[in-house]
């Protein structure tokens, strides 16, 4: 497997397992035909759990949300295939990849950060007892964060900027690519909003309308 397929995949698994919902708020920029879409099958604003094998789950038993409780172990695994990754690789190409993987765990801290301060407002299935759990997601993720910060100082790293986020905007990760490293550190540049269409209808909530749709409470 190649250095951006391990990559990859290890941020894939920063979602796995993961609590999410759509904030109306986002859809905003959204073609109208795409955000119809999701109001039709009640994504928007619904909490839903992404399991450990990356199935969308609707919280019809209230205790769907236990799921969460691998996600520390997960993080740690990630980190210790970091330390592999920096010892088999390139130090230069690591950097690069490295950089990457930072950039979405750091825009998924934004997003469950903004999810344990607004879903209780927000999400229309919201309740009392899913709160720790939330505030537990963004614990590990910030956690997560802080090791790779001790771990990897010798490698590029920005320190995490954590501001509050009631109803503000965040930063939807953007998709990896494989590009070829490249040196020195470059300003992030905000995804378009085609690119956010796509990410949004492809990536996280759109990883198989058909899939969410027929798992959809009845």
């Amino acid at each position: 497997m190649s250095q951006t397929n391990d990559i990859l995949e290890l941020s894939t698994q920063i979602l796995r397992p993961i609590i999410f919902y759509i904030s109306q708020e986002m859809l905003e920029g959204l073609e109208t035909e795409h955000a119809e879409i999701l109001e039709k099958i009640e994504l928007t604003n619904s909490l839903m759990l992404l399991d450990i094998n990356g199935n969308p789950l609707f919280f019809e038993n209230k205790i769907e949300h236990i799921e969460l409780l691998k996600k520390e172990k997960v993080l740690k695994s990630n980190t210790l295939k970091l330390i592999e990754f920096k010892a088999k690789y390139d130090i230069e190409a690591f950097k690069y990849h490295f950089e990457e993987y930072i950039n979405d765990l750091e825009a998924w801290i934004e997003a469950s950060d903004y999810i344990r301060l607004n879903a209780k407002t927000e999400a229309r299935n919201y309740f009392e007892e899913i709160q720790p759990y939330l505030q537990l997601q963004y614990d590990n993720l910030k956690q997560h964060h802080q090791e790779l910060e001790q771990r990897f100082a010798n490698v590029i790293f920005k320190p995490l900027q954590t501001e509050v986020l009631v109803k503000s905007n965040i930063n939807v990760p953007k998709s990896q690519t494989s590009e070829k490293p490249k040196k020195g550190r470059k300003k992030r540049v905000l995804p378009s909003d085609d690119e956010i269409d796509n990410y949004l209808l492809e990536t996280v909530f759109g990883l198989d309308l058909l899939k969410i749709n027929n798992k959809k409470p009845k």
